[in-house]
């Protein structure tokens, strides 16, 4: 009797403490060799698509967003709020460069910065705040032959449309 409880005190312990090791350790390890910087597909509403005449670029959009292009821009509408699509021609030679040049010009807060790949592009994501203005955004850079497209909304709401429209992101020359 007396060996069974020692037993017992030795192996519920090391059975717990392997519980522990697993969790806190092995686990992890599954969650840091799976595809960083992915953005999850959300695809449960219906979406159409929109291809810009002017900005090489298509991208699925929610059927309830309604688009308005001009030349240098395009706009995409909803009854929540409006996001934004625009194309700045560079002759920076990547993403990073350009992003450089442009933060030292800009009063910018950064809250939150994510490197991704969008359908091949090098992208940025960030969560920034003019810091004159107050104005705060989510917004993507994306880089594609000499140009950065740049994906945003400034209503909060919106940012899950943002993530989709974002993701869904191609150029079309």
């Amino acid at each position: 009797m007396r060996k069974i409880l020692i037993l017992a005190l030795v192996l519920i312990p090391l059975i717990l403490l392997s519980v522990f090791i697993y969790n806190k350790f092995l686990s992890q390890k599954y969650i840091q060799t799976s595809p960083q910087n992915v953005i999850p597909t959300v695809f449960n509403q219906n979406l159409k698509t929109f291809k810009s005449s002017t900005m090489d670029f298509t991208v699925q959009i929610p059927n309830y967003y309604q688009a308005t292009e001009k030349l240098t821009y395009v706009d995409l509408k909803s009854d929540n709020g409006l996001v934004d699509v625009v194309r700045n021609r560079t002759n920076f030679n990547s993403l990073d460069e350009y992003l450089k040049d442009t933060d030292s010009r800009k009063k910018l807060s950064i809250f939150s910065r994510e490197n991704l790949e969008i359908n091949g592009y090098n992208a940025e994501s960030r969560i920034e705040q003019n810091k004159d203005s107050g104005v705060k955004q989510k917004v993507y850079y994306i880089f594609v032959d000499g140009s950065v497209y740049i994906i945003s909304t400034k209503i909060e709401s919106l940012y899950s449309d943002l993530d989709q429209i974002a993701q869904s992101f191609k150029y079309t020359p």
